[in-house]
C-alpha cells in the first residue's frame, strides 16, 4: 500500500539559502583577488618656466696691438682676459715706442642680458685664423693663428666659461687669447671675426 504523503511547512534559515546559492554560482563569476594586478594608475603634473631671451652685445674687440718679431725667430703675444698687461714670448715684442700713442693690447668685451639671477655659459672656438693684408703690396698674406681663447666673467670675477646674471639680468665678460707670430711674418694688418655663443646654463 502506498505510503501517504506528509504535508507541512519547513523553516529554512537565510544562511542556508546563501550557502545554496553560492553552490550554484558558476566559478567564472567568482571575484578574483588578482583581477587588477597587471595595471596601475597615478597622477602627475606638468610644469614649465618661461625665461627672457638671452642677448649678447660686443663692447670692444680683441686687440693684440702692434708687434714685431726678431730676425732670430718668431714668438707669440698673449692678451689676458683679466686685463693684465700683454705677454710677449720668444722673438715677439712690442713694436710701439712708449712715447707714441699706439693702441694698447686689450681683451674683447661683451655684455650679456637675460633673466635675472640665471647662470649662463660662454662657448668659444678652440682657434681662429686672422687674415692679413700686406702693408706695401696690399695683397693677401698668410693668416695668423689665435689659440687659447678664454673668458672671464664680471659678476663672478673669475676665469672660466660660466657666468651669472645679476639682479638686473646683466653681466659682462672679457675674452683673451694668444697670437702666434711665425718667423718672417710679413708686415700688414690682420683681422678676423670670432664666433662667441652664450646660453643659459
Amino acid at each position: 500500500m502506498p505510503r501517504p504523503l506528509a504535508c507541512g511547512v519547513a523553516k529554512i534559515s537565510p544562511a542556508a539559502v546563501l550557502a545554496a546559492m553560492a553552490a550554484i554560482v558558476p566559478a567564472s563569476y567568482a571575484p578574483s583577488a588578482h583581477a587588477n594586478a597587471d595595471r596601475a594608475s597615478a597622477t602627475g603634473t606638468a610644469s614649465a618656466q618661461v625665461v627672457e631671451p638671452i642677448a649678447l652685445v660686443e663692447l670692444g674687440d680683441l686687440d693684440f696691438g702692434i708687434a714685431k718679431t726678431a730676425a732670430s725667430g718668431g714668438g707669440s703675444v698673449t692678451v689676458n682676459a683679466d686685463g693684465t698687461a700683454a705677454r710677449y714670448i720668444g722673438g715677439a715684442s712690442n713694436a710701439c715706442p712708449s712715447a707714441m700713442a699706439c693702441p694698447r693690447p686689450h681683451a674683447a668685451r661683451f655684455r650679456v642680458t637675460g633673466t635675472r639671477g640665471r647662470a649662463y655659459i660662454v662657448s668659444l672656438p678652440q682657434s681662429v685664423t686672422i687674415a692679413g693684408m700686406h702693408d706695401l703690396s696690399g695683397g693677401n698674406v698668410d693668416g695668423l693663428v689665435v689659440t687659447g681663447l678664454t673668458s672671464r666673467t664680471g659678476n663672478l670675477r673669475k676665469a672660466g666659461p660660466v657666468g651669472q646674471l645679476d639682479s638686473a639680468g646683466r653681466d659682462t665678460f672679457t675674452v683673451g687669447g694668444t697670437l702666434t707670430l711665425p718667423t718672417g711674418v710679413p708686415p700688414g694688418h690682420y683681422h678676423t671675426t670670432i664666433d662667441v655663443l652664450v646660453a643659459y646654463n
